[in-house]
């Protein structure tokens, strides 16, 4: 049963936390290798040496620090158990916050993500995040239950048995409501049939879940109502 696992609870808080995807140090480092390629191109005039870097650097810099913020001083808590709809038009920054949380960005953050009242660390991520992604990846060939039995295989401790990870794998399929559809293939749509979409969303969300029940999952996409029940289900008999 899904009782039978360790739970990890989490809280996470935001505090004024700002995004920026876009990254001052490698543009930086990218203008100091253009600068000593083209020397010439940088002199501020004709036949003088060339501008000092920080001149431009520093120009660069403010332009920066002034544009491109796509998360602007979030502040907000989540508490263990909770299920939370992130809304908003396209382009707002929810699959954003969302990478903010799980450490999947490329750029900059300002304020302070804490999980448990800690600063968050890599470590925490990877114990404590798991992240489904809007396109699901799986093998359309294996059945659900083969799907989330290799997927425990590869990302459980080697300590874990083969008959410890079925019993987990049962408990999951049961609690997001798969118990019909276990011995049917996932399928993609195209070449194989297999599964209705809310259903293979529940069977990547099953993926997340079996390395370890506590983990925040956070699902970018739209989210059927049915996939919405059934992690509201399995917040409410896994505390």
């Amino acid at each position: 049963q899904v009782t039978d696992f360790v739970l990890q609870p989490t809280t996470i808080d935001f505090r004024q936390v700002s995004y920026s995807p876009r990254n001052t140090t490698f543009r930086t480092k990218a203008l100091t290798a253009l600068q000593r390629c083209f020397p010439c191109y940088f002199s501020r005039q004709r036949g003088t040496s060339a501008a000092p870097l920080e001149s431009y650097a520093s120009g660069v810099g403010n332009e920066l620090e002034t544009a491109g913020f796509i998360l602007k001083n979030i502040t907000f808590r989540v508490n263990p158990g909770s299920l939370v709809a992130v809304m908003g038009p396209s382009g707002c920054g929810k699959t954003s916050l969302l990478d903010v949380i799980a450490k999947r960005y490329e750029g900059r953050v300002h304020g302070s993500v804490m999980f448990n009242g800690q600063r968050r660390t890599m470590r925490d991520v990877k114990e404590r995040v798991g992240y489904v992604l809007q396109n699901d990846s799986l093998l359309p060939a294996l059945t659900v239950e083969e799907t989330l039995i290799f997927m425990g295989k590869l990302s459980l401790p080697p300590t874990i048995t083969i008959d410890e990870i079925k019993r987990k794998v049962t408990g999951i399929i049961k609690e997001l409501g798969l118990n019909h559809v276990s011995q049917s293939q996932v399928g993609d749509g195209e070449t194989i049939r297999g599964l209705s979409g809310g259903e293979r969303r529940r069977v990547s969300i099953g993926v997340q879940l079996l390395r370890a029940p506590g983990k925040v999952v956070t699902a970018c996409g739209e989210t059927e109502e049915l996939l919405a029940g059934s992690l509201a289900t399995f917040l409410t008999t896994s505390h």
